[in-house]
């Protein structure tokens, strides 16, 4: 038996977002229910636009280049050290100061 409910106009377009070609509301939300959604689920679906898609490039880019800086210097690079002179220690909070902003940025729907 079939029931009809209301969602507002940002959850609508999420479901339009996720349904794939021949795919039902019923079963969008049955599938996001059962596992979760991920990316995954809409690869190859064609419904993420090209704005998002660029969203997307640009914050694994930023990610790169973050993980790139971190591999040159590691927190054990300076751990044992009684003093830790202020260009390394800036690096450091530097690295910090970024992976918070990403943080946030996913909090915020971002990247969601």
């Amino acid at each position: 038996m079939a029931k009809t409910i209301a969602v507002s106009d940002d959850v609508y377009d999420l479901l339009v977002k996720s349904k794939l070609p021949k795919e039902s509301f019923s079963d969008v939300i049955r599938r996001s229910l059962r596992k979760g959604m991920r990316l995954s689920d809409i690869a190859g679906s064609r419904t993420v636009n090209k704005e998002d898609w660029k969203k997307v490039v640009k914050a694994f880019e930023r990610q790169r280049k973050i993980d790139e800086e971190r591999k040159g210097m590691r927190l054990s690079d300076i751990a044992g050290s009684r003093t830790v002179n202020k260009e390394d220690w800036k690096k450091v909070v530097k690295a910090f100061e970024r992976q918070r902003k990403i943080d946030e940025e996913r909090k915020g729907g971002l990247l969601d």
